[in-house]
């Protein structure tokens, strides 16, 4: 390129920004977002800041020692023990995402945040798989296992009230929850399975030739098929037929549970799968009361808790409970309970539609987090080992794309719809996306209908360029045990390298305002 070329460019780039700042006077619509800029990116942090952000994003590029961190992490408490990694851990990984081992740490980078004009989801980081908890097999075991899901509960109650607390009348008031750790995983997997039976017994039934929102099993099918469900009065014999909707309302976890063993009769399973025994409905009680709880006191204090997607083998039954019992009980009159949806798996467009569906159906607001997941690398190595297809896009860039189709409906709809968004996404070009989607259906930057997300200390060169511009913008402030934290940023670490590839821009953030600090000097 000529040198008056090279020299033009940066003339012509202001040039166009000042255009795009300026082609309309109203506040809210910001056709242009600047989110090339270090000092933005970086702004109000120390030169200590700035060197461990560097750090962690260079530790971030080396592949083995993302993909192998909680071993690292085992190994060091082990050798240097618990004191010595959680000093190593402050000074690098734990220090740049998380907002702290507890809330009163956690504060000081809240009220820093705010200063900024960006507000804070308070996550106590903690999360259960199957082989985390044991079986429930006496009332011994259930008391003392309620005890330990009871304690987080109050954590998830305390961070609504922290959040309530900290986060004032600016932006919105959030807080996130994850249901493994107050439920006992195997039960879980078992309620699920019981959801998938449900909902293979409906696909069998029901037409063929749309989609499924749309899709019905006629009441003659119903008579021939499942005559029991009508003989007891489980569905309308009247209607003109049952909806996907509808069915899942009939067969729901929070109602009357029983009716799960009348599909015995076409299911191709146990019906041992089909039936629950007493203190397996304890549980289920014990956990739909902490739900409740989390519901209300969220209500009582004006904040919106974001339920977290988990693993495919209990996250069919968490997207019913939310649609199915936080929803219509907490969304009557506002957006309370937001669901997350994972758009790397191949039915998250699905998932999306019947969310839409299902709140339309119970007449209250909708609230879902769109993200693209956390969970890839588990996931495809379960699909292996059962010979199942995987459940999971093939590529970054049909994630990216489903993302972006998930993105553009969910904003479209939401000029028609009692519904909100959260685009919980470190990715430029979802990001644009969704300011160009706000601008063509003059959607509101403020109102809390649309608002955005991105984890503590990672992608600040789009979380300040938009409260910059007036969006409203969230950081994800996970704090809790070493033991809590640190499998959760492990799994963020290895969704960020393989979903959206960001390291790369983070460092180079870093290096240059550093440079430009040190050399101003």
């Amino acid at each position: 390129m000529l040198p008056a070329a090279r020299g033009i460019r940066p003339v012509l780039s202001k040039a166009l920004k000042f255009l795009f700042y300026s082609a309309s006077t109203d506040p809210e619509i910001t056709r242009f977002v600047d989110f090339d800029s270090p000092q933005k990116a970086t702004a109000g942090k120390s030169h200590y800041e700035l060197f461990r952000g560097w750090l962690v994003f260079n530790l971030l590029n080396n592949n083995h020692l993302v993909d192998n961190s909680l071993k690292y992490f085992e190994l060091s408490k082990k050798f240097l023990g618990l004191s010595a990694t959680e000093r190593l851990l402050k000074a690098t990984v734990f220090g740049q995402f998380a907002g702290g081992l507890n809330e009163r740490e956690c504060r000081r980078v809240v009220r820093k945040l705010a200063d900024a004009g960006v507000s804070s989801i308070w996550n106590y980081s903690t999360e259960k798989d199957l082989d985390d908890v044991d079986e429930v097999r006496t009332e011994a075991c259930l008391a003392k296992q309620d005890k330990g899901f009871q304690e987080v509960t109050n954590k998830y109650l305390k961070c609504i009230k922290m959040s309530a607390d900290c986060n004032g009348d600016r932006g919105l008031r959030l807080a996130a929850v994850k249901f493994t750790p107050i439920v006992n995983p195997q039960l879980a997997m078992k309620l699920n399975g019981m959801l998938v039976v449900s909902q293979s017994v409906f696909d069998q039934l029901a037409s063929k030739d749309a989609v499924l929102t749309d899709r019905t099993i006629s009441m003659d099918t119903l008579r021939k098929e499942l005559p029991a469900l009508l003989e007891r009065g489980c569905l309308e014999a009247d209607s003109g037929g049952v909806s996907a909707v509808q069915w899942n309302q009939h067969f729901s976890i929070a109602g009357n549970i029983n009716r799960f063993r009348l599909l015995k009769k076409k299911a191709s399973v146990s019906p041992d799968v089909l039936s629950l025994s007493s203190l397996e409905m304890k549980q289920i009680n014990g956990f739909l009361d902490k739900l409740d709880s989390i519901g209300k006191c969220a209500r009582d204090h004006g904040v919106r808790v974001l339920v977290d997607a988990e693993q495919t083998y209990f996250q069919r039954l968490f997207d019913h409970l939310v649609l199915h019992h936080l929803t219509p009980g907490y969304n009557s009159e506002g957006v309370v309970i937001y669901n997350t949806l994972q758009a790397y798996l191949k039915s998250s467009m699905e998932t999306l539609m019947m969310s839409l569906a299902t709140a339309a159906s119970y007449g209250v607001h909708c609230g879902i987090k769109l993200v693209r997941g956390a969970y890839m690398k588990q996931e495809r190595q379960l699909a292996r080992s059962k010979g199942h297809s995987e459940t999971v896009l093939p590529t970054k860039q049909a994630t990216d794309d489903n993302y972006n189709s998930c993105l553009s409906h969910l904003l479209e709809q939401v000029p028609n719809l009692d519904l909100s968004v959260i685009v919980g996404s470190h990715n430029q070009d979802s990001i644009q996306l969704a300011i160009n989607k706000m601008n063509e259906f003059k959607l509101s930057k403020t109102d809390g209908r649309v608002a955005f997300g991105q984890l503590l200390g990672m992608g600040d060169h789009l979380t300040y360029p938009l409260a910059s511009a007036g969006y409203l913008v969230n950081k994800v402030i996970a704090y809790g045990t070493l033991d809590d934290v640190v499998p959760f940023l492990s799994r963020r670490a290895q969704e960020n390298r393989s979903l959206m590839a960001n390291a790369d821009r983070e460092r180079e953030i870093y290096k240059l305002e550093l440079k430009r600090r040190f050399s101003s000097n």
